[in-house]
């Protein structure tokens, strides 16, 4: 635990495999730390555990922002941990789905249209885009005016302008006068005799043909009925226009005026180009010598040459350090470590047999630094290796003839000679190196510590008693006994004796002599 042993571990799933460690505890093994991989976000972390943060996701092969919202007016940046932004356009074409607009632009990061101008000049039709990039005349009942001077209440039917004729014969130019419609534009009525009957029409010099308008869309030109003067007035409010310059798009009808949308943005995405535009040309692109990327992160000192990114000479130093990788790179991802099964050093002068194992210098087995000395405390450190100290301890010096063996200097000396006396007369003692005390048997006199017996003899290391010693000590004011520890044994007792006078009568022991009871009487 102290020298940070671990194990390497991984987990894996569709997205990708993560290293990480097993470390000792002392419990055993932790669980392996090493994280689930996942989809790349913007976030700042290596979510998918392939060395690389942040990287745009793959697609059947095309590379996707991962900022990317699907919205052509927003530029989608990935800050890392700070997440995604996107920044909004106020310029540049886009296309909003709607096929009833032209000119769509960018407008504070939405894509804006304008409407199609669906004007067939006819009065009897309503005009409106089909949907489907066309336009639709429907007929329509509205008023009108069918130019002829003979007819009343024009009204549209089925496309056309048609009105109700009316008397329209007169004698001279006053009997005209009734048809007027006060509509100073449309002529003055006379008298036409140059066939009978004669019939009221309009004089052609009196009819007001005003001039067309600049602008063929925004404005028209119009004439006053109760003046008869000509004016300019606006038109298709809100509709797309051109304003004739190649730069803007969005151009849209205001009060009578093609007033220019957003700037056109004149980007190729090619790095090798300048871009510009030009009022009366639009966009032009001049290839330059600016410094690029041809895409291919192996390849460095890229320059642009007729508007295209040459690869450079240079290549990335994909070196990692790592015996345990073989480096290489790849053009898309930039420097690949793939793992290696190659022989290693972990730097741990602990370790044996280190060699590779998931990209990571794992070793085999520890150091084993027991010399087998008693006399020394062995360590090791993963800087220098095993380390030896004398130490002052009990030891053991193998031979079974010492004993309280004691390191000196770091070596195991002998302590005092084993006591191989096993207080047996019976038996020859010694002590051999080779299997310590040794107890002989031998023959000759010996006690066998009863005082009961005598002549006690030596037979077969033990001492086995010879004859039961003789406690008769003559007195019949005795008991004779013999006790193991003691010997013979002479306790008095008061039996019936005879003290040898045939003049006493009733003799028994006392105090170990026999003596008489009484006198016998002789008559």
């Amino acid at each position: 635990m102290a020298l940070g042993l671990y194990t390497p571990c991984s987990t894996e799933n569709e997205f990708g495999a993560c290293v990480g460690k097993r470390v000792c505890t002392a419990e055993g093994l932790s669980d392996c730390d090493a994280l689930a991989p996942a989809l790349e976000l913007c976030d700042g972390l290596d979510n998918d555990c392939d060395d690389d943060v942040d990287e745009p996701l793959e697609e059947a092969g095309n590379y996707i922002n991962l900022c990317h919202d699907d919205n052509p007016c927003t530029n989608d940046l990935c800050n890392g941990a700070a997440g995604c932004e996107y920044q909004q356009l106020n310029e540049g074409e886009c296309v909003d789905g709607d096929a009833c607009t032209v000119g769509d632009h960018c407008e504070e990061g939405q894509c804006v249209g304008l409407p199609i101008a669906c004007d067939d000049g006819n009065p009897c039709t309503d005009n409106d885009c089909d949907g489907l990039g066309g336009c639709t005349a429907a007929f329509n009942q509205a008023p009108c005016d069918d130019e002829d001077p003979c007819t009343v209440a024009d009204t549209c039917l089925e496309g056309q302008c048609a009105g109700y004729a009316v008397a329209c014969q007169c004698q001279q130019d006053q009997d005209c006068d009734a048809l007027e419609d006060g509509n100073l534009c449309n002529g003055t009525l006379f008298c036409d005799q140059d066939q009978l009957p004669y019939q009221c029409a309009v004089m052609a010099e009196t009819v007001v043909v005003c001039p067309a308008s600049e602008d063929d869309i925004c404005s028209k030109t119009i004439c006053l009925e109760d003046t008869g003067q000509c004016q300019i007035a606006a038109d298709h409010e809100g509709f797309a226009c051109d304003d004739s310059d190649a730069c803007t798009v969005g151009d849209v009808c205001t009060q009578g005026q093609c007033v220019p949308g957003v700037p056109l943005a004149c980007n190729d995405g090619n790095l090798c180009t300048d871009d510009s535009c030009y009022p009366d040309a639009g966009c032009q692109f001049t290839a330059n010598q600016a410094d690029c990327s041809d895409g291919d992160v192996c390849t460095l000192g890229d320059m642009c040459q007729d508007g295209a990114c040459v690869p450079g000479t240079g290549a990335p130093d994909c070196d990692d350090g790592n015996p345990c990788t073989d480096d290489g790179c790849d053009a898309a991802l930039g420097c690949a470590h793939a793992p290696n099964d190659a022989q290693c050093d972990d730097g741990n002068d602990c370790s044996a047999g280190d060699h590779c194992s998931n990209g990571l210098c794992v070793p085999t087995e520890m150091t084993d630094c027991d010399d087998n000395n008693p006399c020394t405390s062995e360590y090791c450190t993963p800087e220098g290796g095993c380390v030896y100290t004398i130490i002052a301890a009990p030891c053991d010096d193998s031979d079974p003839c010492t004993v309280n063996d004691v390191c000196i200097n770091g070596e195991c000396s002998a302590g005092p000679l084993i006591d191989c006396n096993d207080n047996n007369s019976c038996t020859q003692d010694s002590c051999a190196p080779e299997g310590g005390c040794i107890n002989e048997p031998v023959e000759g006199a010996c006690d066998d510590g009863n005082e009961c017996t005598e002549s006690d003899l030596c037979i077969e290391g033990v001492c086995a008693g010879g004859e039961l010693k003789d406690c008769d000590d003559g007195n019949v004011c005795t008991t004779d006994s013999c006790g193991p520890d003691s010997g013979c044994i002479h306790s008095l007792n008061a039996a019936p004796c005879d003290d040898q006078d045939l003049c006493t009568t009733g003799d028994h022991c006392h105090l170990g002599d026999c003596i008489a009871a009484g006198q016998l009487t002789c008559f």
